[in-house]
């Protein structure tokens, strides 16, 4: 009898890299809507689709969504940057 392969990550995994990142970077811990989150949240994600791709260099709807992802990514920094300059330069540190 075979066994079936199991995924690299489940959901509830997935859900408790979600939980520790927004420990780790949270200014507020009601708000995650804000621009500074939304942006390291952004780049977390590009970095696991990078990763995806490189392991699945076929895969093209992978591919549309880190482009869209890297596109919301910029808008919000310019955002950031017009909205919180202050904010922007720590942003920019990071």
């Amino acid at each position: 009898m075979t066994s079936i392969p199991q995924k690299a990550s489940s959901p509830t995994t997935k859900k408790k890299e979600k939980k520790v990142a927004i420990a780790e970077k949270q200014i507020d811990p009601s708000n995650t809507g804000s621009a500074l989150f939304q942006i390291q949240r952004f780049t977390q994600r590009i970095q696991q689709l990078t990763n995806h791709l490189q392991r699945n260099k076929k895969d093209n709807v992978t591919k549309r969504s880190l482009i869209r992802l890297v596109g919301k990514r910029s808008k919000m920094t310019k955002y950031l940057q017009r909205k919180s300059p202050d904010l922007y330069e720590t942003l920019s540190q990071r």
